[in-house]
């Protein structure tokens, strides 16, 4: 048999080793989620920077369109149809116009004022 203090020794000793084993096993847990965290945190950053490209290509897609919508917009409001042109312009042009150089049996101007007593509901047809 072994004296007491050789077993308490032994104990102690057990005891000693049982606990740097389970500091160790916390050690090496901890390096595990250290380590996942990393590669989460990795990950995260990679799918945000996925993403914030993703936006600066939507942003400047749009921008684009924008632009093009802007300008397609002014093409309309400069290209002004010709016909509406001349409806607007119709006041100064009948005051220059010269009527005794007029040739109203043309075919031009007969469709031109039938066009225009029925735009303005006036008067019957004459020729």
């Amino acid at each position: 048999m072994k004296p007491d203090f050789q077993r308490e020794a032994e104990r102690k000793n057990e005891v000693e080793r049982q606990k740097i084993a389970a500091e160790a096993e916390l050690n090496a847990l901890r390096m595990r989620h250290e380590t996942d965290l990393i590669a989460s945190e990795q990950a995260l950053h990679e799918v945000r920077t996925v993403m914030e490209t993703k936006k600066h290509q939507d942003e400047a897609a749009l921008g684009v369109i924008d632009d093009e919508l802007k300008r397609r917009q002014i093409e309309t409001a400069n290209g002004e149809n010709p016909i509406l042109a001349l409806v607007k312009g119709l006041p100064g042009l009948a005051a220059s116009l010269k009527v005794h150089k007029l040739n109203v049996r043309e075919d031009t101007v007969v469709a031109l004022g039938r066009a225009l007593m029925t735009a303005t509901g006036k008067g019957e047809r004459h020729e």
